[in-house]
């Protein structure tokens, strides 16, 4: 695997490669890698011809600074991860590298709204510092397709969305959530949990299943207080939201409203760490 650090040296490699015949295809990642990163990287694998990944703790979405210092940077795990995995390139840059002297959002894009609640609301900024982290690594790496994970399923729609609205030639791959053996699904942040509580974080993909079960029976409000109520009885569990929602727009459906697909989609504090999981339905 070439590890690159440099802009200035990734972006001659991949037009060239693509000049060359090459399918690339992209794995945007902030490090502290789990198999759900890996198997991103394995369709990658399967889909085309070079497979990019990065890895770089982006500081313009944290809005927290004490979450940006608690992010784990396992580097060298993350490295050795990615060449088991059989990754071709690493793009592994600094700070200034991506923003210049100045790391702040300046830039400014229409997101149709999709960034507005969920997260949006309960993390101020976040999504603005993703899409323009995000422009500027598909600037840097000129794939053809991206490989984003479902269990960020909103940042998935804003990102598609970007894509669309600055005409980039490239194709926005979801791809399914990985879990853990008890249901919870894997994310950097799982690591802050004690064994225990990642055990009991598995009720958070079990309620979703049994919203599901719920659906021909119950309305939205009813299956999303039950799940609610559920989640909030179990210590150190404190939810954020739990919403059954139109996924092509995230917006709540109306009885009359036909949908051709429904997201219910959770974020769950547990014991000090946010998070997130979901289910798609056709």
């Amino acid at each position: 695997m070439q590890i690159i650090k440099q802009r200035n040296q990734l972006t001659p490699l991949s037009t060239r490669l693509k000049a060359e015949g090459a399918k690339i295809g992209f794995v945007p990642t902030m490090g502290a890698l789990h198999q759900g990163h890996i198997s991103l990287v394995e369709e990658s694998k399967r889909r085309t011809n070079i497979t990019i990944a990065s890895i770089f703790v982006n500081p313009t979405q944290f809005n927290d600074p004490k979450d940006l210092e608690k992010y784990p940077k396992p580097i060298e795990q993350d490295i050795a991860m990615l060449e088991a995995a059989g990754c071709d390139i690493l793009y592994l840059p600094e700070a200034n590298d991506i923003y210049g002297p100045i790391t702040e959002v300046t830039d400014k894009f229409d997101l149709g709204g999709l960034d507005l609640g969920l997260e949006g609301a309960s993390r101020p900024g976040h999504f603005a510092g993703v899409a323009q982290v995000v422009k500027i690594l598909l600037e840097v790496t000129r794939p053809d397709l991206l490989f984003l994970g479902q269990k960020d399923f909103q940042q998935c729609l804003i990102l598609t969305r970007l894509v669309s609205s600055l005409q980039m030639p490239i194709t926005v791959v979801m791809c399914a959530i990985y879990r853990e053996p008890h249901g919870l699904a894997m994310s950097s942040r799982n690591v802050r949990l004690s064994a225990d509580i990642r055990q009991k974080a598995g009720a958070i993909y079990a309620l979703l299943q049994n919203a599901i079960t719920l659906l021909p029976i119950l309305s939205s409000e009813e299956i999303q207080q039950i799940a609610i109520a559920s989640l909030n009885t179990i210590a150190n569990f404190k939810v954020d939201y739990f919403l059954i929602l139109n996924a092509k727009n995230l917006q709540p459906i109306t009885r009359q409203e036909k949908v051709s697909t429904i997201v219910i989609i959770t974020a769950v504090i547990v014991d000090g760490v946010r998070l997130l999981d979901n289910v798609v339905m056709e």
